[in-house]
């Protein structure tokens, strides 16, 4: 409705919060699995499978053959080239080809602005588990086919300021507070800092190791994160 409208901002100032705001994205300086573009993806071999059908159809470049709507109720399913070469190639990603999306809304009866930047990884690598000292690789399992990753940037619609960040952590996320964040400083100003964890992608706050499980017993999901 116009009442939630009539304090958002316009698209200039849409791009401006985006000037000063978008988050500086650290990748993991061991991380073999980049982002691309979903375009990219598609053009360098992407398979859609469907249940029931042993025979995978090469997707769209511009995704136009996708399934539309509907749930995750496990009726298709996306797969790399089948080729051992290409397949390589495509979990690697393209880095310089990457894109970054963007989804705004109004939130808090308009008084706030929500940004949602989401990026986009061919592929989600092998988990890794820590018991005690030692760090155990889990194989195939964590590992899939198209990560979406994102974080949302809350700014206020009278100020203009950051009020807070959500970073997208697996199945879950956290909001932390605008003081609470870390900043590039210097030429790179306000721009918030983002930090994704080896090969899973989840995006923290701050580097170093988190672990899903029991952080007192020491066992748990490697998240490890660093500046890359």
């Amino acid at each position: 409705s116009a009442r939630y409208t009539s304090s958002m901002p316009d698209l200039a100032q849409l791009n401006s919060l985006l000037a000063a705001y978008a988050p500086h994205v650290y990748l993991h300086p061991n991380e073999r699995y980049l982002p691309s573009s979903p375009t990219w993806f598609f053009e360098n071999g992407a398979l859609l499978y469907q249940k029931g059908s042993q025979t995978p159809t090469p997707v769209a470049a511009d995704g136009s053959n996708l399934p539309q709507g509907g749930g995750n109720d496990g009726g298709y399913w996306l797969e790399l080239p089948v080729d051992s070469k290409q397949r390589e190639m495509v979990k690697k990603g393209d880095l310089a080809g990457a894109k970054v999306y963007v989804q705004v809304k109004p939130m808090l009866g308009g008084t706030a602005t929500d940004l949602v930047v989401w990026i986009f990884y061919p592929f989600n690598g092998p988990g890794r588990a820590k018991v005690g000292i030692l760090t155990i690789p889990l194989g195939e399992i964590d590992e899939h086919v198209g990560d979406w990753e994102h974080v949302t940037l809350r700014a206020s619609n009278f100020s203009g300021e950051l009020l807070r960040m959500y970073f997208s952590q697996h199945s879950a996320g956290t909001w932390v507070e605008a003081s609470q964040l870390e900043y590039l400083g210097g030429d790179g100003g306000n721009r918030p800092v983002a930090y994704a964890s080896l090969h899973g992608h989840a995006l923290y706050p701050k580097a170093g190791l988190v672990l899903q499980g029991d952080a007192r017993l020491g066992v748990g999901i490697r998240n490890d994160t660093a500046r890359g």
